[in-house]
């Protein structure tokens, strides 16, 4: 399976991936700009926040969607605040949310609604007890939803979910792995360039 061209496409990965799907999902906004998708996610736990923070060095379209009500420009990280400003980036909420700190009945809510609004959804990584696994189960029938191609994912493709092809554009280069700590790219940036 692969994206489609102008697709709104669904994000999550899993906190406890693996260094090597860490570095594929760095990897990954450069191989999508050719695709022109618009990605959807709530850029949470701390790969999904590399992922949002290297979408924002590129022109790929964004919706933020917060598990909270605030003002839209509270709390933007600093990297997205040039995306932010040029409509790059559109910050949201669920329509039922009413909480003003992201709880995780709020987390369910927000990214049910993430999947409402998308074409497909990518995961780069779940493990097999998460409530991100338990979501797949339910959206698999309704929506096409893909995986990054790695055996880690492996009960995900047993599940029904497709790997994510390498076209020429979407081919990820995997070096060697290390451990996922809450890194910033930049963090990630320095010790890919010491190793």
């Amino acid at each position: 399976m692969i994206i489609q061209r102008h697709q709104k496409v669904a994000f999550f990965c899993s906190a406890r991936a693996c260094g090597k799907i860490l570095e594929a999902v760095h990897a990954l906004p450069e191989k999508l700009i050719p695709l022109e998708p618009t990605i959807i996610a709530g850029f949470h736990t701390p790969i999904e926040k590399i992922f949002f923070e290297k979408l924002c060095s590129t022109h790929i379209k964004m919706q933020w969607v917060r598990a909270f009500k605030s003002k839209t420009a509270q709390q933007i990280p600093p990297f997205a605040h040039t995306a932010f400003e040029r409509k790059q980036l559109v910050i949201s909420s669920s329509p039922k949310c009413v909480v003003s700190r992201a709880t995780e009945e709020s987390c369910e809510e927000r990214n049910n609604y993430v999947c409402r609004l998308v074409h497909a959804i990518l995961i780069g990584y779940t493990p097999k007890d998460s409530h991100t696994y338990q979501l797949i189960r339910h959206w698999l029938p309704r929506k096409p939803i893909m995986a990054l191609d790695f055996p880690e994912n492996q009960h995900l493709f047993e599940l029904g979910v497709q790997p994510l092809q390498r076209q020429p554009q979407l081919e990820i280069e995997v070096n060697t792995a290390f451990q996922l700590e809450s890194l910033s790219l930049a963090d990630f940036q320095r010790r890919k360039k010491s190793r």
